[in-house]
């Protein structure tokens, strides 16, 4: 063996040394680096298909009149103030030509089962009722009006139940007419409200 021969080992063990202790992490570390630019481009293309989606329901959002906004909120408001909704009730009832007798609000709660009002859906992801209980006397005529005021209301208003009692012959004031003699009607109305914010 010669010079050369040990020159070549000599070469050759050093270049094994550079590529095993410069040249392969010097490549891990370009792989690694390549991986991290992998990950931010394909976080940077989400992010810019968000931001678009965005844009488009923001100018889909701005597209609505602020009148069509505050009949959404009419039709289906976002929260629920009781003490109006019980004015509401009490004025519908005076249009009616009814009677008050009593009102009472429970308190709102979360809709567990999705609501379907005449083929419209209310999701219950979001949704809360509250029931209001009232009594009404008046003319069976009468009744049906304050029925067709609650069907026409803006926001919805759900019959859950009703129950009716006649009034005794000493207090329709003898009144042999059927249809003016003032009956009891005991109602319990439902009302909802969609708010999108979520826990």
């Amino acid at each position: 063996m010669g010079s050369k021969a040990i020159t070549q080992i000599g070469i050759s063990a050093i270049a094994l040394i550079i590529i095993f202790t410069y040249i392969k992490p010097t490549l891990v570390t370009i792989g690694e680096k390549q991986d991290d630019l992998y990950e931010y481009s394909d976080a940077s293309n989400k992010a810019a298909e968000l931001n678009r989606q965005l844009s488009t329901l923001m100018s889909t959002a701005k597209s609505f009149s602020s009148l069509d906004m505050q009949a959404l909120d009419s039709y289906l408001p976002s929260s629920l103030d009781s003490m109006e909704i019980m004015g509401d009730i009490v004025a519908m009832t005076e249009n009616g030509g009814m009677q008050l007798e009593t009102i009472t609000s429970g308190e709102e709660t979360e809709v567990l089962d999705d609501v379907v009002l005449e083929d419209e859906v209310i999701k219950s992801d979001g949704t809360t009722s509250v029931d209001f209980d009232l009594t009404v006397k008046g003319s069976y005529e009468s009744f049906k009006a304050l029925l067709q005021i609650f069907e026409q209301n803006n926001y919805p208003l759900e019959i859950v139940s009703l129950a009716l009692s006649e009034s005794t012959e000493g207090e329709s004031d003898s009144v042999s007419s059927s249809e003016s003699q003032e009956e009891t009607y005991d109602i319990t109305l439902r009302t909802y409200a969609y708010s999108l914010v979520q826990n």
